[in-house]
């Protein structure tokens, strides 16, 4: 249920940022929606599936958390996820330093 809950946070806020992005998205005077309509409506969709997602987890969680508790399962998530966080780190770094690459 925790996990439910921490990735749906995450997934709002990563559409938060992608949905600021696209405002960085180049329009047309001839198209009535616009290069940035999809990305946007994609993101209100996840915001709203992650919504349904975090209150499903609220709703199943029976049991009160303690802020130790929920400081001890996220540092758990830490240390089993390491190898996919080190690998989103590693994949931000190549992304920043390309256009130096060439």
């Amino acid at each position: 249920m925790l996990q439910d809950m921490v990735m749906g946070v995450i997934f709002i806020i990563s559409s938060l940022i992608i949905y600021f992005e696209t405002y960085s998205i180049r329009g047309s005077e001839f198209e009535a929606l616009g290069p940035a309509f999809f990305p946007r409506l994609l993101c209100f969709i996840l915001t709203a599936l992650s919504l349904i997602l975090i209150v499903q987890a609220v709703l199943k969680t029976k049991v009160k958390f303690s802020p130790s508790d929920l400081c001890e399962k996220v540092k758990k998530l830490l240390v089993d996820y390491k190898k996919v966080i080190f690998e989103l780190i590693t994949t931000g770094i190549f992304i920043a330093i390309l256009p130096y690459l060439g």
